[in-house]
């Protein structure tokens, strides 16, 4: 009786493997989009938070933290994949000058053109068999900042 070497010794790939991998590829590209998006909204709260004061400035470092986290959870599902999570960028283009706090408020508020916020950006970015993935990572759909008046 002679023994035949399993795929998985021999290196030969298995029936399905093509689709498993690619199905991954396409799985760390919508993770990558996501991270970049997170990156973006981590810089974005804390250019809002420079310019915000009191509840308004602890609501953006919430919503700042829920960020980071997200980062750090997209990493480990990138790096659980193989593949090597993107670097944040040293800065990022905001929609318009934020120099003062009725520019942070906007740029952190839901709904508003310019969010920081990137859950909008994900869901576009990721393809929709992923997208639960990322919410899941993200776990938390809106910020908004206390306001007793719109920027305007």
């Amino acid at each position: 009786m002679s023994a035949t070497p399993s795929p998985s010794a021999t290196g030969a790939a298995g029936p399905g493997t093509q689709e498993l991998a690619a199905g991954s590829a396409a799985a760390v590209r919508a993770l990558q989009v996501a991270l970049t998006a997170e990156h973006a909204a981590v810089y974005g709260y804390g250019v809002a938070g420079a310019h915000l004061a009191g509840a308004r400035q602890k609501a953006a470092a919430r919503a700042w933290a829920g960020h980071m986290a997200a980062q750090d959870t997209l990493a480990a599902m990138i790096t659980a994949l193989g593949a090597e999570p993107v670097a944040a960028a040293p800065a990022y283009r905001l929609p318009f000058p934020v120099r003062n706090a009725p520019a942070a408020i906007l740029l952190a508020a839901p709904g508003q053109p310019g969010r920081v916020s990137s859950c909008s950006m994900t869901a576009a970015a990721a393809s929709r068999s992923h997208s639960a993935a990322i919410r899941s990572a993200h776990g938390h759909q809106n910020h908004q900042l206390p306001s007793r008046q719109r920027a305007t």
